[in-house]
């Protein structure tokens, strides 16, 4: 592991490719320093008298899209996912919920909420609203979750990272796995298609064929190649199938 980064802020849009995305970005050395037994989000250790409290320079979108620059607290991606900890330029920091903002950006990777139905079984209850990562935004949009999970006493509710007892039980379980540990954990692409909520890829593993058209129907072209199953239009081939199904619609 690296003793050192370089943080390069980049000013481009909210939208941009997910060149950093996956665990491309992941690095425990910029995430919080936390004195042994804390159970406060004060409790930082301190480097050359200065908090190592892992805020890094970002920012965040309001639901209407409105830009509120400053710093975000940079942590390990089960946490990034559930919680977003922004920290103003008049030194006031809060804690923020997916739902609550459209996304944030940090270190070179933006978040985006997402609202997703977690069974494997279409109709079936299971919403769950999380930051990802956008592999492709458009019409139909492709996110990265690292579908990883903690092991609780029992199911915690989507916010119950946000009480402090189970911030810290999430966050020391993750500080004691080797890095390597933690980018094995499982991931999962989710599909949205427009304002509908997003569900989890694997639903297509079976049939794939011709849920995929189905999904996709108003591209008739390319809807057509996935369910003929052809060379380049399979399973393996979601993030390609929905690149080109986007520039279809758009270009309608």
């Amino acid at each position: 592991m690296k003793t050192c980064f370089v943080l390069f802020v980049l000013s481009f849009g909210a939208f941009t490719s997910y060149a950093q995305s996956e665990w491309t970005w992941f690095s425990r050395n910029k995430v919080p320093l936390y004195i042994q037994g804390a159970q406060r989000f004060t409790d930082y250790r301190l480097i050359n008298g200065k908090p190592a409290d892992g805020f890094l320079p970002g920012y965040y979108l309001t639901a209407d899209g409105t830009k509120k620059e400053g710093e975000i607290q940079y942590n390990f991606p089960y946490i990034m996912e559930r919680m977003l900890v922004f920290r103003g330029e008049d030194g006031a920091v809060s804690y923020l919920r997916p739902g609550e903002i459209k996304g944030y950006f940090i270190d070179g990777t933006y978040r985006e909420s997402v609202t997703f139905n977690a069974s494997m079984i279409k109709g079936a209850e299971g919403l769950h609203t999380l930051f990802m990562i956008p592999k492709v935004q458009g019409p139909l949009s492709l996110y990265y979750y690292t579908n990883q999970e903690i092991v609780w006493d029992f199911e915690p509710e989507d916010d119950r990272i946000f009480k402090e007892p189970f911030y810290f039980q999430a966050f020391t379980k993750y500080n004691q796995m080797p890095e390597a540990e933690i980018h094995k954990s499982p991931h999962a692409d989710i599909l949205k298609k427009g304002k509908e909520d997003g569900f989890f890829s694997d639903r297509f593993l079976l049939g794939f064929a011709n849920k995929m058209a189905e999904l996709i129907s108003d591209c008739t072209d390319t809807a057509a190649k996935v369910k003929a199953k052809q060379s380049g239009y399979r399973s393996n081939n979601l993030e390609m199938i929905v690149k080109e199904y986007n520039a279809c619609v758009e270009g309608k």
